[in-house]
């Protein structure tokens, strides 16, 4: 009998031990300790490169390296909450629960500011744990805020949260790459030569935890320097001068760009930077990097943002709609909060691939303006196209319009007298998607002159019969607007109106997956060199740009020349030649 109690109080103690490890921290009882864990925190940049000229690498600016907080969380072998506050987990996010998460407390600020990653150096952690129980993973999280409850390791890599600025800071958490054995490393291992019982034992064997940026940076510049409003590219050159009908027919067109913007831009990442296993053949690209602690692809957030492009949305609602303000190239009432913002932005971690129906990648998009050459000055110069012929802008697109449908279309003020369409009768409109017309491209209507006219056709049998009815009856202007609508739709650059767009290229090769993307805590750096082609026109104004940039059939010859350098901030560089 003494065997078999004995054998039931063994079970009863192991049950009990269970259900401690369960809980993240043993029942209510029990002798708890303190003890020390000493952080070093070092950023996956520079620190971790011997630069060479081969190196590609920065260390970012003091705002982007700059600690404003300090969150350490802790967690089990499996990556469940452990609680390192002493209270029992009740319910997860109650204000009196445990948490798994400890605050350093940034004490070594100095007059420049808070101090930056490389500073925080042999700072203690002080964990309260029941004695002989310790967590077996950490994570750092700089500059971001978690809610008062425990978080799992799968929570943060879960987690979508912005990316931080410059007052904030930018947020940064544990570099995720894959070890050897091909096991994802997303969390520090902690073992007992880290946990000490003293704060000077700790002190002696300190754990290096490698943070990055969840933000990536895109800079943008022009023929290598930071663009002005001098920035004029010759879009003929090794071309014939241009010649416009109603205009020069000597002509050189130039583009001038006033700014830009990205396109598709997320702003925010997932805390954690979560990958798998790539295949290198596929992605064209050797994407881990074990010695220095980091991984270059990423996957991240799905979708892409529906929302029409409009250079005129308030900050917030390009926040909502996932894009941010980037005034370059000396844009006019830019105002102060972008005076130091002209060339570069951040953005969050965007890898998505085109599926063949859209394309949802991060772009630069360019805005533009055609220009000729007067003396030594530069005028805007608004241009059509129609039917391949190029017009010097409205009027003279409107006549060439008219001239096609004299005999078409006739109006008259008594039914007796009748005069062909002239171009005053019409006006020109955003296309007309019903009718076929792309959302770049302009179709016809009736100007409020026209719509005041009736409008006849002639019948060889009838003579001239009112437009779209047999008999001479009622108002005939919407049968009149629908044949307008179906008449070729032209392009139309409004003062001269445009836009383009590059690609974002990353370190993949060429027709890889990860030729292009986005991933974080690198640096896009990408120079315009040279500009071929009108672009994208703009009709109405530069307030409505469409969602992603289309170029007329006519001009696919067209192309943008940039050259594109990625950083870490690794950096990825890329000269861009625009034919578009």
């Amino acid at each position: 009998m003494k065997k078999y109690l004995f054998i039931a109080l063994a079970a009863l103690g192991f049950a009990a031990c269970a259900e401690k490890l369960d809980d993240n921290n043993a029942p209510h009882g029990g002798e708890m300790e303190e003890s020390y864990i000493a952080i070093n925190l070092l950023s996956a940049d520079v620190e971790t490169r011997i630069l060479g000229a081969e190196d590609s690498y920065e260390m970012g600016t003091p705002a982007e390296r700059a600690v404003k907080s300090a969150y350490f969380f802790f967690f089990d072998e499996n990556g469940d909450p452990f609680n390192v506050t002493g209270s029992p987990v009740t319910a997860p996010g109650e204000v009196q629960n445990g948490k798994n998460h400890l605050i350093l407390s940034i004490s070594n600020a100095s007059t420049s500011g808070m101090p930056n990653v490389s500073d925080i150096k042999d700072d203690i952690l002080v964990l309260k744990t029941y004695k002989g129980v310790y967590p077996s993973k950490i994570v750092a999280v700089l500059n971001w805020v978690p809610e008062n409850k425990p978080y799992s390791l799968t929570a943060l890599h879960e987690a979508l949260e912005v990316i931080g600025d410059d007052s904030n800071g930018y947020v940064m958490s544990n570099s995720v790459y894959m070890d050897g054995a091909n096991k994802i490393i997303d969390a520090v291992p902690l073992t007992a030569a880290n946990i000490k019982t003293t704060e000077s034992e700790a002190l002696a064997a300190p754990i290096n935890i490698y943070v990055e940026r969840t933000a990536a940076k895109v800079v943008l510049t022009a023929g290598g320097k930071i663009a002005d409003t001098e920035n004029i590219f010759d879009t003929q050159k090794n071309s014939t001068p241009v010649g416009l009908v109603g205009g020069s027919s000597d002509l050189d067109v130039y583009v001038k760009l006033n700014g830009w913007e990205l396109y598709n831009d997320y702003s925010t990442s997932s805390l954690l930077k979560n990958i798998e296993n790539w295949d290198v053949a596929t992605l064209g690209l050797t994407w881990n990097d074990i010695p220095y602690y980091r991984c270059y692809w990423a996957k991240s957030q799905a979708g892409n943002h529906s929302d029409s492009f409009a250079w005129s949305y308030t900050d917030a609602d390009k926040a909502t709609k996932g894009f941010q303000t980037n005034y370059g190239f000396a844009v006019a009432n830019a105002g102060d909060n972008y005076a130091t913002r002209s060339t570069y932005t951040y953005c969050g971690e965007n890898t998505n691939q085109v599926d063949g129906s859209t394309d949802p990648r991060t772009k630069v998009i360019l805005k533009g303006q055609l220009m000729q050459k007067k003396g030594d000055d530069y005028e805007p110069l608004e241009l059509a196209r129609w039917y391949g012929t190029e017009y010097a802008g409205d009027e003279n697109l409107r006549i060439a319009v008219a001239n096609s449908l004299k005999y078409t279309l006739y109006s008259s003020e008594n039914g007796q007298t009748f005069s062909s369409i002239t171009p005053a009768d019409i006006q020109c409109v955003e296309g007309i998607e019903a009718a076929g017309a792309k959302a770049y491209e302009v179709s016809f209507q009736l100007s409020t002159a026209g719509a005041a006219k009736k409008w006849y056709q002639y019948n060889s049998t009838s003579g001239y019969v009112v437009f779209g009815d047999n008999a001479i009856t009622g108002d005939n202007t919407v049968k009149a607007n629908e044949y307008l609508a179906t008449v070729e739709p032209a392009l139309l650059y409004t003062d001269g109106q445009t836009y383009y767009h590059v690609d974002i290229k990353h370190l993949g090769s060429a027709g890889k997956t990860a030729e292009y993307g986005v991933v974080r805590n690198h640096v896009y750096q990408i120079d315009i060199k040279s500009i071929k082609g009108y672009g994208s026109p703009v009709y109405t104004s530069l307030d409505y740009i469409v969602d992603v940039p289309e170029y007329p059939i006519e001009d696919e010859g067209s192309y943008v020349a940039a050259k594109i350098n990625i950083l870490s901030w690794k950096v990825v560089k890329q000269g861009v030649d625009i034919v578009q």
